[in-house]
C-alpha cells in the first residue's frame, strides 16, 4: 500500500507540473505583447489609478455621483500630468543610461566594443518588438 500512495503522489505531482506548463505556455505570449495597449487614448496605468482613486473616495468619504462628475476634469488633468511626468522620466532615464553606455564603451577594447554594440542593438530590437525587459542595457 505504501507503493500505491507514492505512485498516486507522483501522478498528482506530474499532473500539477503539466498544468503549470500548459498555463505558462498560454500566459507567456499574452504577457509579452505589451504593445496591445498602444494607441489607446489613456494608458491603462492612469485609467487604473483613476478608477481606484474614485473607488476609494466612494468607500472612504461617500463620494456622490454628482461629486464624481465634478471630479472628472480634475482626474483627467491629473492623468495627463502623470503621463507627462512618466514620459519626461523615461526620457531622462534614457539619457542617463546612454551616458553610462558611452562611458562603458570608451573603456572597452575594439573587440569588446563590437560585442557591446551588438548586445545593445539586440536589446533595442527586442524592446521595439515588445519583447522581454529582463535584460537591460546600462
Amino acid at each position: 500500500m505504501d507503493r500505491q500512495v507514492k505512485l498516486r503522489a507522483a501522478l498528482w505531482l506530474l499532473l500539477l507540473f503539466g498544468a503549470g506548463v500548459v498555463v505558462g505556455s498560454l500566459w507567456s505570449p499574452i504577457r509579452l505583447h505589451r504593445s496591445v495597449w498602444a494607441g489607446w487614448p489613456v494608458a491603462p496605468v492612469e485609467q487604473a489609478w483613476k478608477e481606484q482613486r474614485l473607488k476609494n473616495l466612494r468607500a472612504k468619504v461617500g463620494l456622490t455621483p454628482a461629486q464624481e462628475t465634478e471630479l472628472e476634469p480634475i482626474m483627467e488633468e491629473t492623468m495627463s500630468s502623470l503621463r507627462q511626468l512618466r514620459n519626461a522620466t523615461r526620457k531622462r532615464v534614457g539619457e542617463v543610461l546612454g551616458k553610462n553606455s558611452a562611458a562603458t564603451r570608451e573603456r572597452l577594447t575594439s573587440e569588446q566594443q563590437a560585442e557591446f554594440d551588438a548586445w545593445l542593438k539586440d536589446i533595442q530590437s527586442r524592446r521595439s518588438q515588445g519583447g522581454s525587459k529582463g535584460e537591460r542595457a546600462e
